[in-house]
C-alpha cells in the first residue's frame, strides 16, 4: 500500500472512530446536535490531516488489537476475582498478599506496544507498571509491583500478555 493510501486510510478510520465515539458518549439524536457533531469530527480530522498528526504508529489499525481488548476485558475480570478472594479469604494476609517486585521483558517493537504493555498490565487489577525502560541496546523491559507472586510469575518472559501484544506487529 502507497503511503498516500495509507494516510487516507488512516484518515478514514480516524473519522470512523471518532464519530463512533462521539454518538456513543453524546447519546444525542437530535439532527441539529448530530450535525454539530459530524462537524466537530471533520473539523479535527482536518485540523490532524493539516498539523500531519496521523500516523500508522499513532493509530494501529489492525483487527488484532479488537481481539486484544475482548482478550484484555476477559483477564482484567479473572484478576478482580482474584484479588477479591485474596483480599475476603480466611487465611492469613500473609498467604495471600505478598507484594512482589519483577522485571519484566518488554519484547514489543514499538515504543507504542512497549506502552500498551505496560498500560495492560497496569489496567489488570493486582498489578502496576511502575517504570519503562526503552534503551537502544534493545533490553527493554517494565518494572512491575504485584500483589502476589503467582500474578508476578505470570508476566515471566512477558507472558500471555506480552505475546499477544508482540502477535499484534507492535
Amino acid at each position: 500500500m502507497s503511503k498516500s493510501k495509507k494516510s487516507a486510510y488512516s484518515t478514514l478510520l480516524l473519522a470512523i472512530a471518532l464519530g463512533i465515539v462521539w454518538s456513543a458518549w453524546s447519546g444525542h439524536t437530535a439532527k441539529l446536535i448530530v450535525g454539530f457533531g459530524v462537524l466537530s469530527v471533520l473539523l479535527t480530522v482536518f485540523f490532524s490531516r493539516s498539523l500531519q498528526i496521523i500516523d500508522a504508529e499513532g493509530q494501529p489499525t489492525n483487527l488484532k488489537l479488537v481481539w486484544y481488548l475482548f482478550w484484555l476485558i476477559k483477564e482484567i475480570f479473572l484478576a478482580n476475582i482474584d484479588v477479591i478472594k485474596r483480599i475476603i479469604s480466611f487465611k492469613t494476609i500473609e498467604n495471600n498478599v505478598q507484594l512482589t517486585w519483577i522485571k519484566v521483558p518488554a519484547h514489543q517493537k514499538s515504543r507504542l506496544g512497549r506502552a500498551i504493555f505496560a498500560n495492560s498490565i497496569t489496567l489488570t487489577p493486582g498489578t502496576i507498571s511502575v517504570l519503562i525502560t526503552d534503551n537502544e541496546d534493545g533490553e527493554n523491559y517494565i518494572l512491575v509491583n504485584g500483589i502476589s507472586l503467582q500474578g508476578a510469575k505470570s508476566l515471566i518472559g512477558g507472558g500471555d500478555m506480552g505475546k499477544r501484544v508482540c502477535d499484534m506487529g507492535l
